[in-house]
């Protein structure tokens, strides 16, 4: 069976059955099947077997061999010419839509009634359940594409049916060896409850994934023996490669000696020089990373270096890959290296590397661990002629505020607080004070170099307290110190490279009404390493309540801190935190006078003992953040309270009120047909969802089954259900807003047909957010039917359209249901570019204000990005939370938009949201610039999507 595993997925079943050649010529089918058969004799011991479609006779031939009376039933009469001379008199050609004579011990039914219309189908199962008591049964419930399936249907749908014969699933047996999907069935006389069917079928689906991760872990681990042999040419490489490196920096140095020799050295000269000497630099740093690292990690950052890199080095990163290609090809075999290249065909092996690595275990922070290195090589180290640059801009800049650095110092270790002093005194931007207060430190040593700076800096101000009064007291007193009219908040042991006040000024010139500026930060050990950068999102108030996220560097309106009263005396710990919580409620601040740098400008530093007071006191710290938010939501928001939050408690969830009454909430859900999803939407909605005002509007667009008719007869006897029929083509925007204008709610839940319900509480949370003034659109945390993660937020122009900027992209997708991601992104209420309107909560009152979705242009595809751009352009926010979680059985009641048949109209709705949106879309204010917006998510960009300032 090892030999199959790389054509055992989820098509192999199409004509020509995957990527191995489907007919006798391919020995592999026979074992295949004789595996099966050996399963099936096993675990039921037939004597008789019936199997339908037996295309080959593969099966049929298994079974004989084995001793078992097989017979087989087939439409096709080629199929029956390809059974073996010996065995076909046990073939007959026929359809499964008449009986079948006699009683059979097993029948075996594997891909044949997806192929059938429903009503067919439908018959040939009764027949199928009168031949034998036992049945074990295969049918793609996700193969859309193929233009003969006529009726592709979930696996709970097919045990529906199953169950109406009165067969119940065999639990205690898995069918996977066949296919995940295919499963066994009995009859029996007990009832069978819908509960039941459900839990097997996602037992089912969950088969798939495990299947998915085997297989992976097996190429996997091919590719890692094919790696070592990568790597021993590649070392022979890297030696050759090494005396070009050395030919090139002697040619430079050569170039440099002759360029000192001219007479006159012309500035335009010397930049030339300055840019060889880079260039230099780049390549050496190129070969430093082919030494220390194989091409073939997932991570390696040559892949990134790109047009960066000058010739030469470009030449290294080439040779060096196509070395490690064409050495690990040997060690494929026949049939796995057909699958790696036609799934992987555009990136290599070394691209299939990288995706096994991020599926089998994809965590974020990882991935940016292994490249951040070799980033702050190339974009987060300053040149001199960056620094150059950076002079003239302060130069030219027309607001020159003077910035107050603020330390409050307690015994801190000479080197590191000399280090911080300096790093101080470095600064490009030279309009600065830096004050700093001695809380009484118990060594002298703090004192003794504080007046050595002072002395030869004039611009380091600072005073020793007479007791020790703790962080909060002696911020006061450094705070008293100062003189500029911004102040910045700097801890005694941490580091501020040498243009982060240059960064701050920048913005300040540009917003000179802010009121706080932060950036991103990253931490550093004990010997000056940097890792862990944390690049976060534009201001987002609810994220903030949630997580602590501003903190370093955070630059404060003097005047303003002055008013607050300044730091808060007994929030030791989370003084910071305390700090902005009050500014963002106080009347100084609104969120427009709140500015990011999307870059790294403060170094946090982590000392192995977790000597500082909130690693080491870290319970205290988080009761007084959650009394801090507590206090401020209490001064200005009737109801909310900050709770644990459940994933992580050292984080917080707002707990929202609700009005009272509760709104009346319109669920909008659009169909055709598919009344087993509707039937599970709304049974739902009704009976496992505590939020009782509601009222169900059923879209219907041109159902004809009758089974849907039926259950919309049924569905409003309830006086909360309407059914809204309208015809002609489908256009999702279109019905939703014709639903929209006939709802009576004030909130309106825009809801896909394949939602089904997790837990009671994710309405009342979902409307407790909605109904905020400042909200605008309100999105959930959606899950696969096997507990991974669909949608976790929309990210704007995620990926690529016809070589320009993507559309979105799900945030989150594909993820584990407890994978917090990206510094909690995953477990946090936070703002986001857009949601997903599968399930979007809207007030009535915006939905209108903005025009409703875009039914002319967005009939299908992207009609919710759409909406909640216009949504942000008229002043509102739009929320993503995780504490509403539905399951989402996404294009199971539509199909893909990427069908041959929609291809078109797709890439006009592409089309119109570039030429429409496309400034918003290369800027998504909720996705860090520093970060690549290809399909992988919170990945380094190679370079940075950020222009810096001093280039612009």
């Amino acid at each position: 069976m090892a030999d199959l595993d790389p054509v055992y997925d989820a098509d192999y079943y199409r004509s020509h059955c995957g990527k191995l050649p489907y007919d006798r010529s391919e020995p592999a089918w026979a074992q295949f099947f004789a595996n099966v058969a050996s399963q099936l004799i096993d675990a039921f011991s037939p004597n008789t077997v019936f199997d339908a479609g037996c295309a080959h006779g593969f099966l049929m031939e298994a079974f004989w061999h084995r001793g078992v009376e097989a017979r087989g039933r087939d439409i096709s009469h080629f199929a029956i010419s390809q059974v073996r001379q010996d065995i076909r008199e046990y073939a007959e050609q026929g359809s499964l839509t008449e009986t079948i004579s006699g009683k059979y011990d097993l029948v075996t039914c594997i891909e044949v009634l997806e192929h059938m219309t429903e009503d067919d189908g439908r018959r040939a199962l009764a027949h199928l359940c009168s031949a034998s008591d036992l049945v074990l049964f295969s049918s793609s419930p996700d193969d859309f594409e193929e233009p003969t399936h006529i009726n592709v249907r979930p696996t709970l749908w097919w045990l529906q049916r199953f169950a109406e014969q009165g067969f119940a699933p065999v639990e205690e047996h898995s069918a996977s060896y066949l296919t995940w999907h295919a499963f066994v069935v009995r009859r029996t006389a007990a009832s069978i409850s819908a509960d039941r069917l459900t839990a097997f079928a996602q037992k089912v689906a969950r088969q798939k994934a495990d299947h998915q991760h085997r297989l992976l872990e097996a190429t996997l681990h091919d590719l890692r023996a094919a790696k070592d042999e990568a790597d021993r040419a590649h070392d022979a490489k890297v030696a050759e490669l090494s005396r070009d490196n050395l030919s090139a920096h002697h040619r430079i140095k050569q170039l440099e000696s002759e360029l000192v020799k001219t007479a006159a050295l012309t500035s335009e000269a010397l930049e030339q020089a300055e840019k060889l000497r880079q260039d230099l630099h780049i390549a050496s740093t190129s070969l430093q990373v082919i030494e220390g690292s194989c091409m073939w990690r997932s991570t390696s950052p040559l892949r990134k270096l790109g047009s960066n890199l000058p010739v030469s080095a470009r030449r290294i990163a080439r040779l060096s890959l196509k070395a490690a290609y064409w050495a690990s090809t040997p060690h494929l075999t026949r049939a796995r290296w057909w699958y790696l290249r036609d799934r992987y065909d555009r990136e290599g092996l070394r691209g299939l590397l990288a995706g096994v690595a991020r599926s089998l275990s994809d965590t974020s922070s990882t991935a940016i661990a292994d490249d951040y290195q070799n980033w702050i090589a190339l974009y987060d180290t300053l040149s001199n002629e960056d620094r150059s640059s950076i002079r003239r801009h302060i130069d030219r800049l027309s607001y020159k505020p003077l910035i107050s650095i603020v330390v409050p110092a307690y015994n801190t270790p000479a080197e590191t607080f000399r280090q911080m002093i300096q790093s101080v005194q470095a600064q490009l931007y030279p309009h600065w004070e830096l004050c700093i207060a001695d809380d009484a430190s118990p060594s002298a040593q703090i004192a003794e170099l504080l007046k050595v700076f002072a002395k030869d800096d004039s611009r380091i101000k600072w005073m020793r307290r007479e007791s020790n009064g703790h962080i909060s007291a002696a911020s006061n007193s450094a705070l008293e110190l100062a003189t500029g009219e911004f102040v910045a908040l700097l801890d005694h042991d941490d580091i501020l490279p040498e243009h982060a006040l240059y960064e701050v000024a920048v913005t300040l010139d540009a917003h000179p009404d802010a009121e706080l500026v932060y950036s991103d930060e990253d931490k550093i050990d004990e010997t000056g390493r940097r890792y862990d950068p944390y690049f976060k999102p534009d201001y987002s108030y609810d994220q903030l309540l949630g997580q602590n996220y501003i903190s370093h560097l955070g630059v404060y309106r003097r005047s303003t801190l002055k008013q607050l009263g300044g730091f808060t005396i007994g929030a030791e710990g989370s003084q910071d935190y305390d700090l902005v919580l009050r500014l963002i409620h106080s009347e100084h601040c609104s969120p427009e006078r709140i500015h990011h740098i999307p870059a790294i400008l403060y170094h946090w530093r982590q000392e192995r003992s977790g000597g500082s007071f909130s690693q080491s006191q870290l319970e205290r710290c988080i009761k007084v953040a959650r009394t801090s938010i507590n206090n401020q939501l209490a001064s200005s928001i009737e109801g909310a309270t900050a709770v644990a939050n459940p994933h992580v408690p050292s984080w917080n969830r707002i707990e929202w009120p609700l009005p009272s009454p509760a709104p009346l909430v319109s669920v909008i859900i659009p169909t055709r047909d598919r009344a087993q999803l509707v039937q599970q939407c709304v049974e739902g909605l009704l009976h496992r969802t505590a939020y009782d005002n509601i009222e169900i509007i059923i879209v219907d667009n041109e159902s004809i089954e009758d089974e849907t008719l039926s259950l919309f007869d049924a569905l409003t006897t309830d006086s909360r259900i309407r059914v809204l029929r309208i015809d002609g083509a489908f256009n999702y925007s279109a019905l939703n807003n014709e639903a929209a204008r006939k709802a009576r709610g004030e909130v309106l839940l825009l809801l896909n047909n394949d939602i089904d319900v997790m837990h009671e509480g994710w309405l009342r949370e979902m409307v407790s957010l909605a109904v905020r003034e400042d909200v605008g659109a309100v999105g959930a945390k959606l899950y696969y039917a096997d507990d991974r993660i669909q949608h976790a937020g929309v990210r704007l122009g995620a990926g690529h359209f016809d070589g320009e900027t993507g559309v979105a992209g799900h945030v989150g997708h594909g993820k584990g249901s407890k994978d917090s991601s990206y510094f909690g992104q995953l477990m946090l209420v936070r703002d986001v570019g857009a949601v997903t309107a599968a399930c979007l909560a809207i007030r009535r009152s915006v939905f209108l204000e903005v025009g409703g979705l875009n039914e002319t242009d967005l009939k299908v595809a992207f009609n919710d990005v759409d909406l909640c751009l216009r949504v942000r352009q008229a002043g509102y926010r739009i929320l993503w939370t995780p504490f509403a979680e539905l399951y989402h059985y996404e294009s199971v009641s539509r199909g893909s938009d990427l069908a041959p048949e929609k291809v078109q109209r797709f890439r006009s709705e592409c089309q119109y949201m570039i030429d429409t949106w496309k400034p918003q879309l290369m800027n998504d204010p909720f996705y860090n610039p520093n970060f690549e917006n290809l399909d992988q998510e919170y990945k380094l960009a190679f370079p940075p999507r950020r222009k810096k300032p001093w280039l612009v």
